[in-house]
């Protein structure tokens, strides 16, 4: 049967007017041709009735031959005329329709509706033979090249005797239903997609407290289980030995959401839920409603506060510290725009201005209270600040006026803080009440300096005790014969003279403001004037020529070499360089040489250079000269071995000119002291 085609069972076609066809229909005997003319306005009007229905419908006899159709089947089933379906096979029918197809079919319409009538044979068997009915889905293609999806039922008819004749079977379109199912399947599958990649936790549960649904992270971070076993229960039943206090709890919230009909929020601990224990968790629960606005059910999220609770604490701890920090801190912490206009004061500030921070955040500008003579200081640190490239920072220490009219010293410790995306830099720091300190260190100040002071006197006085000592040893070897007097009596008072040179930096250390360093060129004047009132008692017309430039000073480490020497050459002008003649000049230069630098000619080091200033100090006269034969290197007088001694001393070098008298020059190199 099932190879056969329309051709093939041409011979077997019923005709359409034979009553016996109509015989064959439920309440209708074989041979009633008596009968025949009601029988024929039978099967009209059940073929009336079966072509108004919109469901397609046919009935096959007991050999799966088709009695006959409605219009719906053979339109858009078939796509044949009727009685091109009448008295042949559903595969017969099947055959020629999907010929009579235009064109090709695609892989997505290859199965045809009718294909699906082949495997219908043995459930036809078996509906004929037990008489039940039954129903089935099937989907295809139809003649209309549609795809449509239909629910099938088939069932038996029979004689008045109960013998069965054959099956009905009607066909309905559920396409369009199946079709919103998977619009429906696509659009839950989606939703449940788009709720699992939400990276919160969220639960449903309906009305009894029980859970409906829920995401992957609930399941995953939450409860631990997957969703189908989450899926039904209660929360009591989720949880590790909660008790049924807390579970009364939870369970209470959830009907004050049913109840009130508003979100509801709660801020709760895990303590019994072992996927989570120890974590905090804020929930947010809000009602479901049904398409007629009733509650049935809430969803719920779960926001896990864990980290963000620590950082709270951490964060509040933190600014208790801070708090306690800046009520105790004994200054002000600042932070200034990019004007130094201060846009943040913090700490002590009243107590040390005698001011409010808000009388400096509104009206009272912050350098008002700087002192005058501090100011030009304070613009030259600000100027240096913004300059500097990148972060930069300093210290500073200026004085205040308080509001009382009472002058204060602060120590400001400042940074700057460079902007970034176009952003003006910033600055910040403390400033601390330093007046104690600086009163302090004034006092001390004093003390050390008068110390000072009174050790340069003592030293002083013990020098002309020791020179007075000298003049009295000199006086007794007046008295003696067997002394080459003069040369006795310059001894001495050449030593009286070295004495007499240490004894007066002393004194003018003493007499000055500063202890550590000296006016040298006024101590140079002092130290020839006093030479020349020793030395001139025989020499009355030598005269002293001197070119000093103003406010040089030295410590006492060059002061004292430099004394010592221009005493020397003064001393050894007065004993050589005018005897026999009744008229001479000293001269003595002091000057400085910037521009050069100077070698270290101590031979000490002498790769190291001397960068800064250099001076020149010059002794001359217009004697009678020094002998050629003098090795300046080598002398062997004291004096002039003293003298270079000490030239070395100080990384100087020595010149001997002899042109037109005796000049001797130093050349020397130290840093000069304000």
């Amino acid at each position: 049967m099932g190879a056969e085609t329309l051709a093939d069972n041409e011979a077997k076609k019923p005709d359409i007017a034979d009553q016996n066809v109509c015989c064959q229909i439920p309440g209708f005997e074989r041979g009633e041709h008596a009968e025949t003319h009601t029988v024929g306005a039978a099967f009209s009007f059940i073929k009336g009735i079966i072509n108004t229905m919109l469901n397609p419908v046919l009935y096959t006899d007991r050999n799966g031959v088709i009695l006959g159709v409605n219009k719906s089947f053979s339109r858009q089933i078939a796509g044949l005329p009727e009685e091109k379906i009448i008295g042949h096979t559903l595969t017969a029918v099947a055959r020629s329709t999907s010929e009579k197809l235009p064109g090709k079919l695609s892989e997505n319409e290859q199965q045809s509706i009718l294909s699906c009538f082949e495997e219908w044979d043995k459930t036809d068997r078996q509906r004929l033979k037990s008489g039940e009915s039954l129903t089935l889905e099937c989907k295809g293609i139809c003649a209309d090249r549609v795809k449509r999806s239909f629910l099938v039922n088939k069932s038996a008819f029979s004689d008045e005797r109960g013998e069965i004749h054959g099956l009905v079977t009607v066909m309905q379109d559920i396409t369009e239903i199946r079709h919103t199912e998977e619009n429906l399947r696509k659009d839950l599958e989606f939703k449940k997609k788009l709720l699992d990649e939400i990276p919160v936790p969220v639960f449903y549960k309906n009305t009894e407290g029980r859970y409906t649904g829920c995401n992957k992270l609930f399941t995953k971070e939450i409860i631990g289980l997957p969703e189908e076993e989450i899926t039904g229960r209660v929360y009591g039943e989720l949880t590790y030995q909660a008790p049924e206090d807390l579970i009364k709890k939870y369970n209470e919230a959830d009907v004050q959401v049913y109840r009130d009909g508003i979100e509801h929020c709660c801020e709760l601990k895990s303590r019994y839920l072992p996927n989570c224990l120890g974590k905090e968790f804020i929930v947010i629960k809000a009602p479901c409603f049904s398409e007629d606005e009733k509650i049935n059910g809430l969803v719920g999220a779960v926001l896990d506060v864990t980290e963000r609770n620590k950082a709270q604490r951490e964060l509040q701890e933190s600014e208790e510290k801070y708090r306690s920090f800046i009520k105790n801190f004994k200054g002000i912490v600042f932070q200034a725009d990019e004007n130094f206009v201060p846009v943040f004061l913090h700490g002590t500030v009243e107590e040390i201005t005698g001011y409010s921070e808000e009388e400096f955040m509104s009206e009272q500008p912050w350098k008002n209270i700087i002192h005058p003579e501090d100011l030009p200081r304070m613009y030259e640190e600000e100027k240096r600040i913004q300059n500097s490239p990148g972060a930069g920072y300093g210290e500073i220490d200026f004085r205040i006026m308080h509001r009382k009219g009472i002058t204060k010293w602060v120590h400001e410790i400042y940074q700057k803080i460079p902007g970034c995306n176009g952003k003006p830099d910033m600055y910040q720091g403390a400033i601390y009440d330093i007046t104690e300190r600086k009163e302090a260190e004034e006092s001390l100040a004093t003390l050390e300096l008068a110390r000072k002071k009174e050790i340069h006197h003592r030293i002083k006085n013990n020098l002309q005790v020791i020179s007075s000592l000298l003049d009295l040893q000199a006086e007794r070897f007046r008295n003696r014969k067997a002394v080459k007097t003069s040369e006795v009596l310059e001894a001495f008072l050449e030593s009286q003279n070295r004495v007499v040179s240490m004894a007066l930096i002393h004194e003018e250390l003493h007499k000055g403001g500063q202890v550590d360093t000296l006016n040298f060129s006024k101590y140079l004047q002092k130290l020839t004037e006093n030479l020349f009132e020793t030395n001139r008692i025989g020499n009355s017309d030598i005269s002293l020529n001197m070119d000093l430039e103003e406010n040089i000073f030295f410590d006492m480490d060059t002061a004292v070499p430099l004394g010592i020497i221009v005493n020397e050459l003064v001393s050894n002008s007065f004993k050589h360089a005018f005897s026999g003649r009744e008229k001479g000049n000293i001269q003595i230069k002091l000057y400085r040489e910037e521009t050069r630098e100077w070698k270290n000619y101590s031979g000490e080091d002498e790769k190291e250079d001397y960068k800064n200033t250099g001076f020149m100090l010059a002794v001359k006269d217009n004697g009678k000269g020094i002998p050629e034969n003098l090795d300046i290197l080598n002398p062997e007088t004291l004096g002039l071995q003293l003298v270079t001694t000490l030239v070395d001393q100080l990384g100087g070098k020595l010149e001997l000119k002899r042109a037109r008298g005796t000049e001797f020059r130093i050349m020397f190199a130290t840093t000069e002291k304000q």
